[in-house]
């Protein structure tokens, strides 16, 4: 990834830990729901089917919300219901709640996705998009791959663990990230843009030597 904006590397980094901590828990959550509120699988299939479906329709107005509000703090938000969603899904006493707080992590996790998309489109000329693009979709199927190997390994140590480190994982990367971007305008100016261009074209030119 040379030449990227640190924003990019930061947020794709990001995206990475936040997909590790996802693939922590939602596999795990059906067999955790089945056990604990004594469901049949049908109803959890039910349940999961209606928080995502609460999730698509909710982040239909992400895009509303990119336009509207500053990247940064869309990021932070996003991410602190993110871990907040972890955090509370074990402890709570209805599967009311459930269905809730499931639909609250899908839909903060899909507005995340769109405004890291924003970010790239906003950051990166049009030759180096596709790369970022490419490398986001790659790192979110290692973190699934990694993810969901390790919330089988943390299950087996208490059912509540794979929630935990999934709710610390959201929570570290929020505290980090809004830390390192802190200083960093939400739009690059057109000067830097115009030049991370200029310098795309110098370097896909042949030499003549």
């Amino acid at each position: 990834m040379k030449g990227m904006p640190p924003i990019i590397l930061a947020l794709l980094a990001s995206s990475l830990v936040l997909t590790i901590g996802r693939g922590i828990t939602l596999p795990f959550i059906t067999i955790y729901l089945t056990e604990h509120y004594h469901l049949l699988p049908k109803s959890v299939g039910a349940i999961m089917g209606a928080s995502l479906a609460l999730g698509i329709l909710s982040s239909l107005y992400g895009g509303y919300l990119v336009d509207k509000f500053n990247h940064r703090t869309l990021i932070a938000a996003s991410i602190s219901f993110f871990s907040l969603s972890f955090f509370l899904l074990p402890i709570l006493p209805s599967i009311t709640g459930v269905l809730v707080v499931l639909a609250l992590l899908n839909s903060s996790y899909a507005l995340l996705s769109i405004t890291i998309k924003a970010c790239i489109a906003s950051w990166l000329p049009v030759d180096k998009r596709v790369k970022a693009f490419s490398m986001n979709y790659t790192l979110i199927n290692v973190g699934w791959a990694v993810g969901s190997s390790l919330g089988v390994w943390l299950a087996g140590f208490s059912p509540m663990l794979p929630f935990l480190i999934s709710g610390g994982l959201a929570m570290v990367t929020v505290i980090t990230l809004s830390w390192g971007i802190r200083n960093i305008p939400n739009r690059p100016a057109q000067a830097e843009i115009e030049q991370s261009r200029y310098r795309s074209r110098i370097c896909a030119r042949p030499s003549a030597f």
